[in-house]
């Protein structure tokens, strides 16, 4: 395809193109389609930065989403790339587009992988016969990358009052060949409590006996707070929903108990009781979070230093150190990460 660089408006496309999207060329010149058309809006303001980082010259090929919409309103897995064309003077004079297939086993890794993400998933194998156990990236254990690890290490994450508990759930599964799934509470690098739902099934040789147990382990905190923040006094409730408000906003636990009409000391017993972390903890953490999101989807102007500061954190020190901890890499490397991603090149 051709399309013109300032609005993106398609000029041509050729057969193959047309098949895939369901126009005719006559078609998207009379409804003058533009590249943003044809870009899923849910990648509409990530793609529309990246377009502009094109035309001002910064990266030489962009990638436009990976699903792409067809007539009628469906959409294709497919990827976007645009190529800007320059005259002699070195003034954009044309976009060429090509629309790429994906493989197939690329969708799914990248279907599962933002399932992952979404659910706070961590999938892992445990070798019964060396009691060595694999874990993905997004793992419990304290340095939270990929690794190999043993079963009693990942087990010196789990919470001291759950953890005979866990050990009985695996043994049993390993002797009767059955697989489980049970709930429990693990402590992160950050000394945070986070609630996990575990899913495990066994794999057997030739003879039936037990050589792996396969799984994978779902963080549930979030669900667990909201079902803890349902059932709370009207009091809690009210200072919860303000923290989910105000998170970017100077936030003091003395003002926020002066604000409701509840002592400090009484907002503290009330989340200790539960074994939920304590307020501060809690804004600290929804402050990461949004740092995360933000790091993970940049603008052109997007900065460690700028992202800090919108979210909270008026220490760059203290900020890094509380992400590292958080998601076991510095802001800086998710940025980097994130802009790699877009453009590999």
């Amino acid at each position: 395809m051709l399309a013109e660089p300032a609005s993106g408006t398609i000029k041509f496309i050729n057969k193959r193109g047309c098949a895939l999207l369901g126009y005719t060329s006559e078609e998207a010149s009379a409804l003058r389609l533009s590249l943003s058309d044809l870009v899923h809006p849910e990648d509409r303001e990530v793609c529309a930065a990246e377009y502009a980082r094109l035309l001002n010259g910064e990266i030489q090929q962009c990638v436009l989403g990976q699903k792409c919409l067809r007539k009628g309103g469906g959409h294709l897995w497919l990827q976007i790339t645009v190529t800007l064309l320059r005259d002699d003077k070195g003034e954009p004079q044309w976009c060429a587009v090509t629309l790429g297939e994906m493989p197939e086993r690329l969708i799914l890794e990248q279907q599962l992988a933002a399932a992952k993400q979404l659910a706070g998933m961590m999938t892992w194998s445990w070798d019964a016969r060396t009691d060595q156990a694999t874990t993905s990236e997004n793992s419990i254990i304290p340095d939270g990358k990929r690794s190999l690890t043993s079963f009693r290490r990942i087990l010196l994450c789990v919470h001291p009052d759950d953890r005979r508990t866990v050990q009985a759930t695996i043994a049993r599964a390993v002797a009767t060949g059955s697989g489980y799934t049970h709930e429990y509470r693990v402590i992160s690098m950050s000394g945070e409590i986070r609630h996990i739902r575990g899913t495990a099934t066994c794999l057997f040789d030739d003879k039936g006996e037990v050589t792996h147990l396969v799984g994978v382990s779902i963080d549930i905190t979030d669900t667990k707070s909201r079902q803890s923040a349902e059932q709370a006094p009207k009091a809690i409730r009210d200072i919860l929903k303000y923290v989910e408000t105000n998170w970017n906003k100077p936030l003091y636990l003395e003002e926020i108990a002066r604000h409701h009409r509840i002592s400090p000391r009484a907002i503290q017993r009330y989340f200790a009781s539960r074994g939920m972390m304590p307020l501060t903890r809690q804004i600290k953490q929804l402050r990461l979070r949004h740092a995360h999101q933000a790091l993970s989807n940049p603008t052109p102007r997007t900065s460690v230093t700028g992202v800090a500061l919108q979210c909270g954190f008026q220490n760059p020190g203290h900020f890094s150190r509380d992400y590292r901890e958080a998601f076991g890499e510095l802001p800086s490397e998710t940025l980097r990460n994130a802009w790699q991603a877009r453009d590999p090149t």
